[in-house]
C-alpha cells in the first residue's frame, strides 16, 4: 500500500479533526470520561530503510506520553513475524542500544512494563477491532499465574502489552501494541550456571511441536528441531530434554505415560491450557505459537501463549471464522484426555471448568474486556486515526456482536462437551446438557446432529417436543415446567439418547 506523503499527512490533520469530533463527541457522551485517554506517541527514524529478511537496522527512537514526557535512544529495528509480513501494515521488533554501533544493547520500560532492551511494535493489521491478542492476553494472566509464583514473585504467565501510536520517517502509521518480550527475564527461569537449569523454546513451525512425531535426531550446533527454536539457556545449545520429552509423549506405553506424564509436565497449567485455546478457538496455538518452558532443572515443562491474533472466531488473517464445534488439540493433548480416572486430566478439566465458568470464563467478563478495549479506542478516537492512515480499516459495530454471538455458540457447545470429559469412549453417540440442574433454559451437545427432543415426567407423560436443526446442539427452553426431575430423550442421526434433567 503507497504511504501517505508529507505534505498530505498536514492536509488529513485537517480532516482529522473534523472527523474525529464528529466520530466521537456524541457516543463519549454515554461513556465515563476516565476511558477517553490519550496514548504515547513514538516516533522512529529509520534512514535507511527496514528491508524485510535483513538483521537489526539502526534506527532512533524517541517516546512522548500524555504528559509530555519522553526519552530519545538509537535502536536497532527489523520486520518481525511469518504469514504477518505480507500485511501492509508491519509489526516491528525493537532493541535499544547504548549508541549506534549496536555492540552495548540497554533496558528502558515502556508504557509501564517491565524494563528491556527487546520489544515488539505488534502492528494488529489482521485484527479487524485491534483488540483480540490484548484481550486473550488479559484472560490468560487472570485465569493462570505460574506454579512457582511463590518463589518467583514477579514471575509473569505471559506478555503485557498496551497501545501506542508510531510514526516511521514522520509517516503516521497509526495505533500499534507495544509489547514485552517471552523469555527468561519474564519467566523468572534459573540461571545457566555451566549445567542447563531454566529451558525455553518457542514452537515456531508445524511439525514436532504438536507432539505427533518425533525429529530425526538432533544437532546441537543448531537452533532448530522439529519446528522448535532454541531460545534460552544463551550460554549453551543441548537439545537432549526436550528431544527425550518429545520421544516420551510419543513413543511411550500406556502405562509408562499414564505413570510418569504428571511428573513431567505441569499439570494445572495444561488444564489451564487446554481450556485457554479452546474457549478462544485458537487454531494457530496448539504447537506454533506456543512456548515450552521449565523453570529449573527436574522441573516440569509448561506452556506460556504467544501471537494470539487467529482467535475469537476470526482466522489469521482477520477473516471470520464462524464454526464454533470443535476440539482444538495436539498429540500430547489427545494422550492426556484419554485419562478419565478420577482423579485424573478429564476430571481436573471439568472441575476447572465448573470454577471459571462462571467467573473469569463467563461471556459477560469475556465481553466486558474485550469491550473495554474497543470502547477505548472508539471514543478516544483512535478507530477514526486508524482510518486516515489505513484507509481500508474501518470501525464496524457489526463485528462486535458477532463476536459476542460466536463467543455465546462457543461457551455453549464447550458446556456439552466439557460435560461428557470423564464418560469413556464408546461407539454410540454421546449427548450432554448443560447446566443441570438448570432453571429457564439449558443446552444439550450431541456428537452426531439431532433430530427431536422430547422431554417428560418421570411418569412417562410428554412435556415438551421439539424438532431439531440438525446441528450437534440445542437450546432447551424450561421456563413453564414445574421444578422437578425429567428424562430428555434425544433422537439424532445416529441413535437415541436419554439424559436426566433437573429443572430448579
Amino acid at each position: 500500500m503507497k504511504r501517505q506523503s508529507t505534505k498530505y499527512r498536514h492536509t488529513a490533520c485537517l480532516v482529522m479533526a473534523f472527523v474525529w469530533a464528529s466520530f466521537g463527541i456524541h457516543a463519549m457522551a454515554s461513556v465515563q470520561q476516565d476511558s477517553v485517554r490519550s496514548l504515547p506517541v513514538i516516533r522512529i527514524s529509520a534512514p535507511n530503510g527496514i528491508i524485510w529478511g535483513q538483521p537489526l537496522t539502526l534506527a532512533h527512537f524517541s517516546i512522548t506520553d500524555p504528559n509530555g514526557e519522553s526519552f530519545s535512544s538509537p535502536i536497532g529495528i527489523k520486520i518481525h513475524g511469518g504469514s504477518s509480513v505480507g500485511f501492509p501494515k508491519r509489526s516491528y521488533r525493537i532493541e535499544f542500544w547504548a549508541d549506534e554501533s549496536g555492540t552495548v544493547t540497554e533496558n528502558h520500560s515502556l508504557l509501564n512494563m517491565r524494563s528491556d532492551d527487546d520489544w515488539f511494535l505488534i502492528a494488529a493489521y489482521n485484527e479487524p477491532l485491534r483488540a483480540r491478542s490484548i484481550t486473550c492476553y488479559d484472560l490468560w494472566r487472570e485465569m493462570h499465574q505460574p506454579y512457582y509464583q511463590a518463589l518467583e514473585p514477579e514471575a509473569q504467565s505471559c506478555v503485557h502489552m498496551d497501545y501506542a501510536e508510531v510514526y516511521l520517517n514522520d509517516v503516521y502509521y497509526g495505533i500499534y501494541l507495544v509489547t514485552e518480550k517471552v523469555d527468561k527475564k519474564q519467566l523468572k527461569l534459573k540461571s545457566y550456571n555451566g549445567n542447563i537449569r531454566g529451558e525455553l523454546y518457542k514452537g515456531k513451525e508445524w511439525g514436532a511441536t504438536t507432539y505427533g512425531s518425533v525429529p530425526e535426531g538432533y544437532d546441537n550446533s543448531q537452533t532448530m528441531m522439529g519446528g522448535f527454536e532454541f531460545k534460552y539457556p544463551d550460554e549453551a545449545i543441548d537439545w537432549a530434554n526436550l528431544y527425550n520429552f518429545i520421544d516420551f509423549v510419543v513413543n511411550s506405553d500406556d502405562d509408562d505415560f499414564y505413570a510418569d506424564i504428571y511428573h513431567r509436565v505441569q499439570i494445572d497449567n495444561m488444564v489451564d491450557y487446554f481450556i485457554f485455546i479452546n474457549v478462544l478457538n485458537a487454531m494457530d496455538n496448539t504447537g506454533k505459537n506456543i512456548y515450552v518452558a521449565r523453570y529449573k532443572e527436574n522441573e516440569p515443562y509448561f506452556f506460556v501463549p504467544w501471537d494470539m491474533d487467529a482467535t475469537l472466531g476470526d482466522k489469521y488473517d482477520g477473516t471470520p471464522w464462524p464454526e464454533y464445534t470443535g476440539i482444538l488439540s495436539n498429540g500430547l493433548f489427545d494422550r492426556l484426555l484419554q485419562d478419565k480416572e478420577h482423579g485424573g486430566f478429564c476430571s481436573k478439566v471439568m472441575h476447572r471448568w465448573a470454577a471459571l465458568r462462571g467467573t473469569t470464563l463467563s461471556h459477560q467478563h469475556i465481553m466486558y474486556r474485550y469491550q473495554t478495549h474497543v470502547n477505548f479506542l472508539r471514543y478516544s478516537g483512535y478507530y477514526a486515526k486508524e482510518h486516515m492512515a489505513w484507509p481500508d480499516f474501518s470501525f464496524d459495530a457489526s463485528h462486535v456482536d458477532y463476536v459476542s454471538d460466536w463467543l455465546a455458540n462457543r461457551l455453549a457447545w464447550l458446556d456439552g462437551y466439557i460435560s461428557l470429559l470423564d464418560v469413556e469412549t464408546h461407539d454410540e453417540p454421546l449427548c450432554g446438557l448443560y447446566p443441570n440442574p438448570a432453571t429457564d433454559q439449558a443446552t444439550l451437545v450431541s456428537t452426531s446432529p439431532i433430530e427431536q427432543i422430547s422431554i417428560a415426567t418421570l411418569d412417562g407423560r410428554i412435556v415438551s417436543q421439539q424438532k431439531g436443526t440438525s446441528a450437534p446442539t440445542a437450546t432447551l427452553q424450561l421456563s413453564g415446567l414445574h421444578p422437578g426431575m425429567y428424562i430428555v430423550t434425544v433422537r439424532s442421526t445416529a441413535s437415541q439418547s436419554s439424559l436426566k434433567l433437573i429443572v430448579q
